[in-house]
Order: C-alpha cells, then structure tokens, then sequence
C-alpha cells in the first residue's frame, strides 16, 4: 500500500507537471475580459511556474482552491501568483510553505487551504476577500471567474476572464436536477455556452462581495446546461477557521488602509490619513455590509473637506438620489482618473424592491436606475445622498453594473440606531468616523480639477453693495460652505445639513461684503443649535456668534416672518453657488426674482410634499439655488421666509419645494434667539 501510495502521488505529479510545460487552459466560457484590478482576489496556482487552477486569496498569506489541485502534489512545486489578469506577466509570485486539503477529501470536500511562504503585499491589484458564513439565497446572481478554456477543448486565452450569468440554486433545486448531493456543494444554474472549465478549478465564485464557492466539478462537459458544482465556502467555514484562515470579515490589517480626501482627482495625493481601528458590523456577512473606520488622526475641515450627516429615518420612495465615486464608467471599464457623480437614481421602497428583486434584508435600500447607469466596482462602500443626508453605502449590484436591476445599498438609518451607539458618537467628533466626506469641486475648462468651493445662483444678477444687508457667509477654516441670514446682531440663521456634526471653534461667519474672498467682517461661532428633530425635514439651524456684528448700512438682522407669504408672489433668492450644475465659480453675491410662492397642495401634488415645515416655491427652468448657496435667504417684502435647503432634482430644473419655512419655524427661533 505504500508503494501503491507513492506510485499514486508520483504519477499524478508526472501528469500535473507535463500539462503544465504545454500551454495552460484559460478562458471562462461564455466571459468576458477582465479589467486590472477587478478581481484583486484572483490568483493563479501554479506547478513549475505553469498555471494549472484558480484560487481565491483570503488573507495577505492565505489562499483557498480546490483540493483537487494540489492533493499529492509536494509544496516545493507549487507556487501563487497575483495582482494580474495575463497569465503570461510575472505578478506578484509566492512560493507556498504549507497545503492543508480536507482531511475527508475524496470527490466530496473539495477544498484546501494554501499558506503562502511570502505574505502578499495588498494594492489596488491585490486584495482579499471575505468568506461566507451564510448560504447564499436561491435565485441570486454569481460571479465566477478564471482562466479556463472557453469551450470544452477550445483555444486558451491569455486574459484573466468573468461571467455573471451563473444563478444560486438551493439544495432542493440541484437535487431535482443533479440527484442527491453532498451538502457541501453549492450548485450553480447556468444557461448552454458558459460557466467554468479546464483550467477554472479552484477559482472564486462570489455574491455580493463574498466568496460563497470554488469551482470543484463540472457535468456534460463544459460549457452545457447542466448546473456546475462550487464547493459551499460557509458549510465548510468552521474548518477553514480551524486552519488559521481568518475569522473576521475584514481580511485587511488597519496598517494597510488609508483614507484620502479633499481632491476629486484619483492621483492627486490630497490630504491622507491611516486607519487605526476597522470595527465592521458583528453580524456581516451578506447582510449588514457596513464598516466603521477610526482614522489616526483627524482631518481638518476645510471648503473641500466635509462631514455628511447619517440618516435617522427613511428616506421616502420615489425621491432622487446622488452617489458619487471613482468607479469603473462600465462593466469590465478602466477607472476615471475623476471623481463622478451620478442623480438618476431613486428611492424604492421595501415593497417596491422585493417586488422586482426578491425579499431583501431591512438593512438593504434599494435604488433604482435606468440602464447604463449606478454603481460599479470601485465605487463600493462610496455614499448614496438624499437631500444632502447620508441615506446609503453602496454595498452589491445585480447583473452587472450598469443594467437595469435596482442596486443594493447598506440602509444607513437602518443601522444609526443598532450600530452607533451614543458613547460611539463621541468618537465620531474626535476622529471623523463617518462613512464619506464631500469634496466639493469645479472642472476648468482644460478639464482639470479646481478645489473650490461652488458659489453662484443660477441665472443670477450681480448684487449691489449694501442691497442685501443681512446676507452672510457660513465659513468652515474661513472657507465658504454655506449661505445664512442674520436675523440679530449675534445669531444667524442656516441650514441645519450646512453645520451638522461640525465643531463651532471651525466655524464663522462673514458680512458685509459683496465677495466671497475679501472684505466685510468676521465673527467666530460659539454654539451650533440645530433644530432637535433635524433629519430630512426640519432642515434648520442657528449659529451663535461670540461677537456680536457693529451693525451698518452694509450689516443689518432681517425679521423673520410669522405668517405665509400668498402664492404666486416673486421672492428673491441670494447666495455665492453654482451658476448651473458643475459649473465654474463667480467671487459675487448674486441674486435671482425669478421664483415664485405655489399654494401648498400644488407641491404636494407635484413632488409629494407632505411636511408642513416646506416652503412651497414654484423653480423655473435654468433659475433657483444650487450647490453653495444652502442655507441662504428667500425674502418676500424684505422679510425671511424661508432657508434653501435641497434641490429636488439637480439645481437649474424645474422644480418645487427645496426650502425650509421660517414661519413655522419662528417660535423655535425665538426660543433659541431671545430665550
């Protein structure tokens, strides 16, 4: 029996290694071409330097394949190679130290650990992915991925290859198909043409960001209808625990992240930061894809540096949403060098989503789109906003980006209440652990990036000096982020989204002046009140200045109103925002008449208002208030009755609402201001 074993062990090494002098299988049937960097996973297991299987990089010194790659086969002939998607480059290669198959490995436990001899350096084109600790539903959408022969006994190709038209089937579904199976395997259903090949064994098969399976077998020959069988990563979790595989869903040590702001430019350096804690939710796993990371050090807030206020409650179905992100501009696309933006998304609400996609988790917001727009690889974990509140974190897409399948968003007011905690908020202040930060910007007209904060009304006229007295400026490090109203000689009113989470000693406040970088006078900020049932709604705030302003003909408080104004009047609008939306910048404060008071039930009707604290204005096209100008003034008669808050669809369109009503406000004011 031994020298059987040993005839055995030679005999398959003789035969691993012949295959491997000849040129490698490698194509996914039915794929397509990889980008750099899409499948950071992915690495290559390789005999002699020859690529024989597939496997999935779970730690910086741990891989998973299927065991039968590499049982009998000594450790000194096996190597991995990663952070490329042509097998003929050299990568990053490390040799392995140790192969630990199943111990109960025969047809069934198709699965081995590999610890590599060389811990493998993370980067953009190497990193490790999470393992399952749940099965996947029935019915979702897969992505498997390799260098297997595109049809059985086809032609290799040198290119790293992906396919998403693989489904989940459940164990009840494979059986009536396949007959009794093991429960460790985790059948996928496929239509003729496509799943994994010669040369895919052992490679990742992933759902949501998670790696669910390994290629282990396939029936019919590649490439047929019949269902191809992955080896179930979370039946065979506690094992993978036992072998030093790690236990916690983020695989990537903290001294391996940073996190870069202020620039909208991918290369630029901006301002960078480590990490010194990643605390993810306790029970991720498909669900629950939220994480906090604690930074090193604060960041200092700045015009192009912000914090974002979380979400408490839902954000209402059918509203517009914006998310933002250096993601792939399409499926298997290179990454924009700039930052991009996206509002052609909206809210679906839970019904809405389970009816076109399934039951969903209550922590998942679904977004929907039209085709060839959403979020791609690149841009997960980057922020879906409403209203300019943090409503979302970009967490999986279905059949590919791009497509028209709602994304699956991690619902952050889901999780405000269960995961931050009070005393947890505390650290939020010191260390800035919010999910995003807002890098406000303009493009010149060369196409490059100017870090700038955005200053213009639309279609405004050039204000004149001392017109609009009670005009101010909310500064942040003396940037301008925001406009305000002086309602007494030391408080001023704002949007609540404008100063939320933000300490008062960054804060002040500047008047008097017509420009946005010179002039006027300055006061410091000694209390942020921000209105208590502040979320979506109730998008107001007062700042309290540690000096009072000298008023002049050039500073003066405006009275706020205690009544509405009557519908179909013209009010005036002013502030330093954009001209239109993305546009350059404008140094003066301008203004605008062309909006007018609507009767409430007409905004009610037309964009589902339904909160009585919003002033119901009527945009025409190409006029209103755009990014910069929030929290400034509508005045009617030379009185406040309103603080722009929100744009319901991108500023310049035609819309209705988007302000705060001071009206309703006015006993809260008065509290604050006069005590």
């Amino acid at each position: 029996m031994e020298f059987q074993s040993f005839y055995i062990k030679l005999f398959v090494l003789a035969c691993l290694v012949a295959e491997s002098i000849q040129v490698p299988s490698i194509r996914i049937v039915g794929g397509t071409q990889a980008a750099v960097g899409q499948f950071p996973y992915q690495v290559s297991i390789r005999v002699n330097g020859k690529h024989i299987c597939g496997g999935a990089l779970v730690a910086q010194d741990f891989v998973v394949t299927a065991a039968h790659c590499v049982i009998s086969i000594p450790s000194s002939f096996l190597s991995v190679q990663a952070g490329t998607i042509d097998i003929s480059d050299t990568g990053i290669v490390s040799e392995i130290s140790k192969i630990t198959p199943h111990p109960d490995y025969y047809y069934d436990n198709d699965i081995a650990v590999l610890e590599l001899s060389t811990p493998l350096n993370y980067s953009d084109v190497i990193r490790p992915i999470p393992l399952a600790n749940l099965e996947a539903p029935a019915g979702e959408e897969v992505t498997i991925s390799g260098w297997g022969r595109t049809i059985n006994g086809g032609t290799p190709s040198k290119i790293l290859r992906y396919s998403r038209s693989l489904t989940i089937l459940s164990d009840k579904q494979c059986a009536r198909i396949a007959g009794p199976l093991n429960p460790g395997i985790q059948c996928l259903s496929k239509e003729k043409n496509n799943g994994f090949c010669d040369g895919d064994d052992g490679g990742p098969a992933v759902h949501k960001g998670v790696l669910i399976g390994i290629a282990s077998y396939y029936s019919d020959g590649c490439g047929s209808a019949s269902p191809d069988g992955y080896t179930k990563i979370s039946y065979y979790r506690e094992w993978l625990n036992e072998n030093t595989v790690p236990t916690v869903p983020v695989c990537i040590p903290e001294q391996f992240l940073t996190v870069q702001a202020g620039t909208v430019n991918l290369t630029d350096t901006g301002t960078i930061v480590g990490v010194s804690k990643i605390i993810p939710h306790p029970d991720y796993n498909y669900d629950n894809d939220i994480a906090v990371l604690a930074l090193s050090s604060k960041l200092d807030y700045s015009d192009v540096i912000l914090p974002i206020s979380l979400a408490v409650n839902d954000a209402p179905a059918g509203e517009e949403v914006t998310i933002s992100g250096w993601g792939r501009v399409r499926d298997g696309g290179a990454l924009p060098e700039i930052l991009q933006y996206s509002r052609s998304l909206t809210i679906l609400s839970d019904e809405q989503c389970a009816r076109v996609a399934g039951p969903i988790n209550k922590g998942i917001q679904c977004l929907s789109k039209v085709r060839n727009n959403g979020f791609c690889d690149g841009d997960d974990g980057g922020p879906a906003v409403h209203k300019g509140v943090l409503i979302g974190i970009a967490s999986y897409y279905s059949d590919g980006c791009g497509s028209a399948s709602p994304d699956g968003y991690t619902k952050v007011s889901y999780y405000r209440k269960c995961f931050f905690n009070m005393d947890y908020r505390s650290v939020f202040a010191k260390f800035f652990i919010a999910f995003c930060l807002v890098a406000k910007a303009t493009q010149n007209d060369d196409g490059s990036a100017e870090l700038k904060p955005s200053l213009r009304i639309l279609n405004g006229q050039v204000a004149a000096a001392g017109q609009f007295p009670y005009q101010v400026s909310v500064r942040l490090n003396k940037q301008h982020i925001c406009g305000g109203a002086l309602v007494s000689p030391n408080f001023v009113l704002t949007a609540a989204h404008c100063v939320y989470n933000i300490n008062q000693t960054s804060l002040g406040v500047q008047a008097g002046t017509l420009s946005r970088t010179v002039g006027g006078m300055f006061r410091a900020v000694c209390h942020v009140i921000v209105h208590p049932q502040y979320d979506f709604d109730n998008d107001i705030a007062l700042l309290q200045l540690e000096t009072p302003f000298n008023l002049s003909y050039y500073i003066q408080p405006i009275k706020v109103a205690d009544w509405e104004a009557p519908p179909g009047e013209s009010v005036i609008i002013s502030g330093w925002g954009r001209i239109s939306e993305g546009s350059l910048l404008s140094d003066k404060l301008l203004y605008s008449r062309a909006l007018t008071t609507e009767r409430y039930e007409n905004c009610a009707g037309a964009d589902g208002l339904t909160q009585p604290g919003i002033l119901c204005l009527s945009t025409p096209q190409g006029n209103g208030f755009c990014d910069g100008d929030d929290g400034g003034p509508v005045v009617y008669r030379n009185v406040l009755i309103g603080i722009a808050s929100y744009n319901a669809n991108a500023c310049g369109t035609i819309s209705y609402g988007g302000f705060t009503k001071a009206s309703y406000y006015k006993l809260w004011i008065q509290s604050v201001v006069y005590g």
